[in-house]
């Protein structure tokens, strides 16, 4: 049933936020890779302009030789193509850092969430197992007063027995049909949700037994935070380093064409620019404002950490105290089972040869059902507050539970 989980939509939406985190991580490192594009354009300008830098003793034959066309008009088309990357650039590598650890927090918050829903599973099981064991215990009830009920219909009929007495065993019958029909819509309700989430329909009890320990060294449930405060400091750093120059290579080549405007001959030629260029930032207002404004996410973020650790910690100490009062718990009331059982042998064998009423027998009845109910009521309860440790600790319940 856990593999079940992995196909439910709660399972789907953390592998989409993964994916999400991945994608961005991706976006990151390729702003490393250069950016390359075509163009195509056409310039108009009112005086003749150069369609490319021409040397000086290039021009001088050019302005003697009028025959010769000049690279200068006021209609120049040019298409080619240009190409920019950083060489080096703090700031980008502080975010490939950053992005990647948001990727990290993703993971953590997937296997936190799988944990989480691993843990409702186990709590629909449990309730499932519980509502099974007292419609069983009930049907025990009920086989017990239809025994009763066949004494007591003799005894109406041979020995002058009031028939009201018949009346308190079939009213008895009655309430653990009720009870029953209680337990079945419960069941079902039960089934539907497991079904929801895993794909799977559970129509019988699932027994469960713990197979290894909760490691309880560190507490793993705010570890996505812990990451994703790392990655905010990464930001903060990031756009600190914004503030630094950085170096950048850019490049241009295109395909040039007109008409000389001396002679009106065609001209064309191509141009090719390589150069390196150093951003330095020398005032940002809008920058300085950003750092600030990620300095103070980052201590919401800590100072949400320091509560959440604190609120585990104390969940945890009183969970595991409250493990072992229930295993205590458990533990008497199995033995308070046995015994109520043997006083209910009693009780029959005391109506049957009349030192006991009926309403005294049905009370020895009602309290084993209500014992058992004890019984199956903490035994969920246990395995409940077992995954709540689980979640805090993040243990993987399907290496965990059998």
């Amino acid at each position: 049933m856990f593999s079940g989980l992995e196909q439910n939509a709660v399972s789907k939406t953390d592998a989409i936020k993964l994916e999400q985190a991945s994608v961005y991580k991706h976006s990151i490192n390729s702003q490393f890779y250069p950016i390359i594009e075509g163009f195509g354009r056409y310039d108009y300008s009112s005086i003749p302009t150069g369609m490319y830098p021409v040397p000086p003793n290039d021009l001088f034959p050019l302005i003697q030789n009028q025959e010769i066309p000049q690279p200068f008009s006021s209609h120049i088309f040019r298409m080619g193509a240009q190409i920019s990357m950083p060489i080096f650039s703090k700031s980008l590598f502080t975010m490939a850092k950053q992005a990647n650890q948001v990727v990290i927090s993703a993971e953590a918050l997937q296997r936190i969430n799988t944990i989480k829903n691993q843990s409702l599973l186990v709590a629909y099981i449990t309730n499932f197992n519980y509502a099974d064991n007292l419609f069983n215990a009930l049907d025990q009830k009920r086989q017990s007063l239809l025994k009763t009920k066949e004494i007591i219909i003799i005894k109406v009929k041979n020995c002058g027995l009031p028939k009201s007495i018949q009346y308190n065993i079939d009213n008895a019958l009655n309430e653990v049909a009720l009870t029953q029909n209680e337990l079945t819509l419960q069941k079902n309700e039960l089934s539907a949700n497991v079904l929801t989430i895993t794909g799977l329909v559970l129509n019988k009890p699932v027994s469960m037994s713990q197979i290894k320990t909760i490691d309880k060294k560190i507490i793993k449930a705010t570890q996505p935070l812990k990451d994703k405060i790392q990655a905010d400091e990464l930001v903060v750093k990031s756009e600190r380093e914004k503030l630094l120059p950085s170096l950048y290579h850019q490049g241009n080549y295109s395909f040039n064409v007109e008409n000389a405007y001396n002679n009106k001959n065609k001209v064309e030629d191509d141009l090719l620019i390589a150069s390196l260029a150093l951003k330095v930032p020398i005032f940002n207002k809008s920058q300085y404002n950003q750092i600030k404004k990620n300095k103070l996410l980052l201590s919401e973020s800590q100072n949400e950490l320091k509560k959440l650790t604190n609120s585990f910690e104390a969940q945890a100490k009183q969970l595991e105290q409250n493990v072992l009062v229930l295993e205590n718990a458990i533990m008497l009331s199995k033995k308070s089972i046995q015994n109520k059982e043997q006083l209910k042998i009693i009780a029959v064998k005391s109506y049957e040869i009349g030192q006991m009423s009926i309403e005294d027998y049905l009370k020895y009845e009602d309290d084993l059902v209500l014992e058992q109910v004890k019984l199956f009521k903490t035994e969920a309860l246990k395995w409940q507050t077992i995954t709540k440790l689980a979640i805090i600790y993040g243990v993987d319940l399907k290496t965990f539970l059998q």
